[in-house]
């Protein structure tokens, strides 16, 4: 499959190197805590150019959770970039996020660029900009999908990514009940049999 188009466009330069010391702050002292300074500080920069790109806190950290969208979104899309079904694809999604659930409990290293907290932020207090970027980022896939038959010709591309997202993410916000939570394969099997299959 050819490469879907990234859904927003990465950030670059001084702006890059901003976020990038502003997500490594909140890691180390917590969304709340982290100061415009700590931010100039880390990333070796002056406040003013800090305040150059961002105009203040608020607006720095909508900018953070945006690039933590962003870099969750992007190893997504490497992963899923080489499959060429839309049920492989949806099926490896549930699968990485089931095991970046397990991989999180055990300490291993995730397959997705965003820590447990982080996107715990994302799917509690950005839950709407996370699932709007979602669903951006599933239409190519599903829209693709119907091009090649493989689901309903009459399916509606952007609602169907917005049911898909929106079971992804109970992976990581809802109990398992008729299988074990932690095991990725249960995950996989379960979207296999029934998210992919109310598609077709």
């Amino acid at each position: 499959m050819t490469s879907v188009a990234s859904i927003a466009e990465a950030p670059t330069g001084v702006r890059e190197q901003i976020l990038k010391a502003a997500r490594a702050c909140f890691q180390r002292f917590g969304t709340e805590k982290t100061s415009m300074a700590d931010v100039a500080s880390t990333a070796s920069l002056s406040r003013g150019t800090v305040y150059r790109y961002f105009s203040d806190r608020a607006e720095l950290i909508e900018a953070v959770f945006a690039y933590e969208s962003h870099l969750f979104h992007e190893s997504m899309r490497r992963q899923l970039d080489r499959l060429g079904t839309l049920e492989e694809q949806i099926v490896e999604c549930a699968g990485i996020l089931a095991s970046f659930e397990h991989d999180v409990a055990s300490g291993a290293r995730s397959r997705i660029d965003v820590n447990r907290e982080r996107l715990a932020m994302l799917l509690t207090s950005h839950s709407e900009p996370l699932l709007r970027d979602t669903v951006d980022f599933l239409v190519p896939y599903v829209q693709s999908a119907i091009e090649r038959g493989e689901v309903r010709s009459d399916l509606n591309a952007r609602r169907a990514s917005e049911w898909i997202g929106r079971m992804l993410f109970t992976i990581s916000s809802m109990p398992a009940v008729s299988f074990k939570r932690g095991d990725p394969k249960a995950w996989r099997r379960f979207f296999r049999e029934h998210v992919i299959r109310g598609l077709t």
